[in-house]
């Protein structure tokens, strides 16, 4: 797949993430709305199994319909290449969000953590509760709840994502004797190939909190395999949390992280009103989700800027979908136009080289310059993204000029000092100052 590429009534634009069975891109309606685009990955296309996946993937996702489950627009197949079409989020995955914090020293606050996760519980538990026509209960389990499947949008609002290895009833996709699934977020009956329930994505959601509050997963060895150890030995999950954790939160994830599925909440819905207590704990004054996405508020800036430049690249105009006028029609100049510009030309020209020369003549020493306001913003960015601004080199040393009448010791705030300083060039910023490794590779 290519930029420009078409997929039904979908525009391919630029490419977001790829995951085992098959790459995201945001693309554009042929309405003008952007949307975000999953296509199968080329390799895997002729097998049997995972088309079955992705097509029982885009049957589950079409009939979940709750609000912190990232909506199904359509899905279909073109050219003999499937693809899932899904509600563009702007935001960033709970995965994202926690290593940012950590590459800048810093955890995700406990109040938005337990509010993120309490939002995605509500989605979980209506695929969970999802009836077939007849009434008949599906049965659903996710199977890959984890920061990298939790989107958190700019608004604050968390939605659950890829149901692409989701259980219906008894029909499994994945092939006799494989493992699918993040093993550091796989409960030890998945990593058994046990019968799972809805009780698997309750352990699978506590680790996703454990490893957005610690930076560590319940059990998170060097090497996959060492996991599966741990995972198949029975030792307890290691729960690394934060001093400031209260004991009540402790408790609830010690509960839901228990390796007998009967010790565990029974449901989403039974973990999220555990959730909702603990943020209760928190108080009114607890930082909330929409106000901590502030922080990111310029990263997703630019990468906007990034989208758009790909829109004008395909020759539409950013998200609104009005194609740029690439070929201007030209105007009709007026009698004597040619001999007007040509004089102003001349007179700018002469302005500049004298403004250059006088500029040349009467600078003086002063002071190294204060951090300008941009370089500030900047720096406030590092923090929120871990990745240090692009550093600005001082100003050269000046040299001080003789003016006869003009004393070099002149007080800071006479005239003659503020004409001798130095004009202060502000550093550009641009988005690839905050290019951070945000893609969700997995």
């Amino acid at each position: 797949m290519r930029r420009g590429d078409k997929l039904g009534p979908y525009t391919l634009v630029a490419p977001l993430a790829r995951g085992g069975m098959g790459s995201v891109w945001v693309a554009r309606r042929d309405d003008g709305g952007l949307v975000a685009v999953k296509t199968m990955l080329p390799e895997l296309g002729a097998s049997a199994a995972a088309t079955q996946m992705f097509l029982e993937e885009a049957k589950i996702a079409t009939a979940i319909v709750h609000e912190h489950v990232a909506r199904v627009h359509g899905a279909g197949s073109d050219a003999g290449s499937l693809y899932l079409a899904m509600e563009w989020v702007e935001g960033f995955t709970l995965r994202e969000l926690a290593e940012t914090c950590e590459r800048a020293g810093e955890r995700l606050p406990l109040s938005v953590v337990l509010r993120v996760a309490a939002e995605t519980c509500a989605g979980l538990h209506a695929a969970h509760e999802l009836r077939g026509p007849d009434g008949s209960p599906r049965s659903i389990v996710h199977r890959d709840v984890s920061p990298h499947n939790v989107i958190v949008g700019l608004d604050g609002r968390a939605k659950l994502i890829d149901f692409g290895l989701a259980k219906v009833h008894d029909r499994d996709a994945t092939s006799s004797g494989s493992l699918k699934g993040k093993i550091r977020y796989m409960p030890p009956e998945q990593a058994m190939g046990m019968k799972l329930d809805r009780r698997a994505d309750v352990w699978a959601m506590a680790a996703t909190i454990v490893r957005a509050l610690s930076g560590r997963a319940p059990y998170d060895g060097r090497q996959d395999v060492a996991v599966l150890a741990d995972l198949l030995s029975g030792r307890a999950p290691t729960l690394d949390l934060p001093a400031e954790v209260p004991l009540t939160v402790r408790r609830m994830l010690e509960r839901a992280l228990a390796r007998d599925p009967a010790e565990r909440h029974a449901s989403a819905d039974e973990l999220r009103r555990d959730l909702e207590r603990c943020l209760a704990q928190l108080g009114p004054k607890a930082l909330t989700p929409a106000g901590f996405m502030g922080r990111f508020a310029m990263i997703a800036h630019a990468r906007r800027a990034d989208i758009r430049g790909a829109l004008r690249g395909l020759g539409f105009h950013d998200e609104s979908g009005v194609v740029i006028d690439i070929k201007p029609a030209r105007r009709r100049a007026r009698p004597g136009g040619a001999h007007a510009l040509a004089a102003l030309a001349a007179v700018l020209v002469s302005l500049v080289g004298i403004q250059t020369f006088a500029r040349s003549s009467m600078r003086a020493a002063s002071p190294a310059p204060a951090r300008t306001a941009i370089a500030r913003t900047g720096e406030a960015l590092a923090v929120a993204s871990g990745v240090a601004p692009k550093a600005v080199a001082p100003p050269p040393p000046a040299v001080v000029v003789a003016q006869p009448g003009v004393s070099s010791a002149a007080p800071s705030g006479s005239p003659a000092r503020r004409a001798a300083a130095p004009r202060v060039r502000r550093p550009a910023v641009t988005p690839s100052d905050f290019d951070v490794a945000l893609k969700d590779r997995r």
